[in-house]
C-alpha cells in the first residue's frame, strides 16, 4: 500500500478527540452550598470557550454549556432520521414545533417565572415578545405610552411604529445616572404617569447599565393612576440574572431572551401574559390557535413550523442550572460587578452604583484588557 491509499484509508477513521468521552459534555454536580472558586473552576469546561480566553458576557449571547448545544444537535439528527415516523398517526413523533404547545417547557418556565403554563408562550428573542404587545394592543391617536430614557429598541420600536402609524405618544422618563435611590426614581415616574397614561412599558433591568427598576412600585402606581393602564416589562436583562415573579409584580406581560443570561441556546425566547389581561393583546403572528382561550401562550407560540431542537436545548439549559433554582448563580452573581469595579475604576469616579452589570468607560477599557491579562476570571454567562 503506497502513503496515498494509506492516508485515505486512514481519513475515514475516528479522531482521538472522537473517541474519547468528553468529562464537561454531561450536567454538572449539584453546586455546593457556598460554592468555592474550584466549582466555579471546574464549570468553565462545561462550557465551548476555548481555553486561555475569557468571555464576558455584554448582555448580547450567553455562552450555552455543551450538555444543552449536544441536546440540540442530537435532536435535530433524530429528527432527520425518524421523519418517516413522523406521519401524524397516534403515539407518532411530530416534529413542528409551531404547532405543539410545549407544555413541560412552558411549565418549567412558568415556575421560573412565578405564572402558570398557560400563560407562557415561546418566542424567538425579546423584541419578538415586545412587538407582540406593542402591535397587539388596541391603541389610538393620542394614546400615552410612558416608557425610560434607556429603552433597548428591541424593548421600544414597535412603539415608534405605532408613533407614525396611528398617532400614540411616548413619553420619555429620565432616569438618574448613578441609580442608587429607587424613591427617585419612582419620583419620576410620577410626574409623568396620569389617566391618560394606557402602557407603562419599561425595562426590569437596563440593558445599558444594568439598572434595577422598582418594578413593583412602579406597575401599582400606574394601576392606580390609570386603571387600564396595561404594564408589559422588559425582562431581555433580567431573565437568569434576578430572581423574577411576575404574580408578585403585577405586571401585565413580560418578554425575555433566555439565551442572554439563561444561557439557553441562541433563537429562545418567552413571553408572560396575564390570564387577566390576555384578551387586550390581539394575535398579530396568527396561525389555527389565534383565538384559542384555553391556552393564552398557545396562541402566541403557534406561528408555524420552528425548530423544536431549539426546544430541547433549552430543557438542557434548565437542567444544567440545576431544574429551575437560579439560587447559586444568584450568589455568585451579585459580588462580580464590585470586583471587576474595584479592579478598573479609579476611586476617584465615586461610590459603587446598584448597577448589577458593569458598565465601563471608554477610556478605562485598556485598563481592563490589562488586568484581565494577570487576573484569571471565569465568567459562565
Amino acid at each position: 500500500m503506497d502513503r496515498r491509499d494509506f492516508l485515505l484509508g486512514t481519513a475515514a477513521l475516528p479522531s482521538l478527540a472522537e473517541l474519547t468521552p468528553d468529562p464537561y459534555s454531561g450536567l454538572p454536580p449539584s453546586p455546593p452550598t457556598d460554592p468555592d472558586e474550584k466549582y466555579w473552576h471546574e464549570l468553565r469546561w462545561h462550557f465551548h470557550i476555548p481555553r486561555g480566553e475569557a468571555y464576558c458576557n455584554t448582555g448580547t449571547l450567553g455562552a450555552t454549556p455543551k450538555s444543552a448545544i449536544n441536546a440540540v444537535c442530537d435532536h435535530m439528527r433524530y429528527v432527520e432520521t425518524e421523519l418517516v415516523a413522523s406521519n401524524y398517526e397516534p403515539g407518532k413523533p411530530i416534529f413542528l414545533a409551531g404547532y405543539q404547545d410545549e407544555p413541560h417547557l412552558r411549565e418549567r418556565l412558568g415556575t421560573l417565572l412565578g405564572c402558570t403554563k398557560e400563560e407562557i408562550a415561546l418566542t424567538q428573542n425579546a423584541t419578538v415578545g415586545m412587538n407582540y404587545v406593542a402591535h397587539g394592543l388596541e391603541l389610538e391617536a393620542g394614546d400615552q405610552v410612558v416608557m425610560t430614557n434607556m429603552e433597548h429598541q428591541g424593548g421600544r420600536a414597535g412603539y415608534d411604529v405605532r408613533v407614525k402609524r396611528d398617532g400614540i405618544a411616548i413619553v420619555e422618563v429620565p432616569l438618574p445616572v448613578s441609580a442608587n435611590d429607587p424613591d427617585e426614581i419612582v419620583a419620576r415616574f410620577a410626574d409623568v404617569l396620569d389617566a391618560n397614561t394606557k402602557v407603562l412599558a419599561i425595562p426590569h433591568m437596563t440593558s445599558a447599565l444594568g439598572y434595577v427598576l422598582p418594578v413593583k412600585r412602579l406597575t401599582a402606581m400606574a394601576k392606580e393612576r390609570a386603571r387600564d393602564c396595561f404594564v408589559v416589562l422588559d425582562g431581555a436583562q433580567a431573565v437568569g440574572q434576578i430572581p423574577i415573579d411576575v404574580g408578585d409584580v403585577g405586571c401585565d406581560a413580560y418578554y425575555g431572551s433566555p439565551h442572554k443570561w439563561l444561557l439557553a441556546p441562541k433563537g429562545s425566547g418567552v413571553l408572560y401574559v396575564n390570564r387577566d389581561s390576555e384578551r387586550r393583546v390581539w394575535t398579530t403572528i396568527a396561525s389555527n390557535a389565534w383565538d384559542f382561550r384555553e391556552d393564552i401562550g398557545n396562541r402566541f407560540t403557534h406561528i408555524g413550523t420552528g425548530n423544536q431542537s431549539l426546544h430541547k436545548g433549552f430543557e438542557a439549559t434548565l437542567d444544567f442550572l440545576c431544574e429551575d433554582d437560579l439560587s447559586a448563580v444568584e450568589q455568585c452573581r451579585e459580588p462580580l460587578p464590585a470586583e471587576l469595579r474595584e479592579l478598573v475604576v479609579p476611586p476617584e469616579l465615586g461610590p459603587e452604583s446598584s448597577e448589577t452589570m458593569a458598565s465601563v468607560r471608554r477610556g478605562l477599557e485598556e485598563a481592563l484588557v490589562e488586568q484581565l491579562e494577570f487576573v484569571e476570571m471565569y465568567n459562565v454567562g
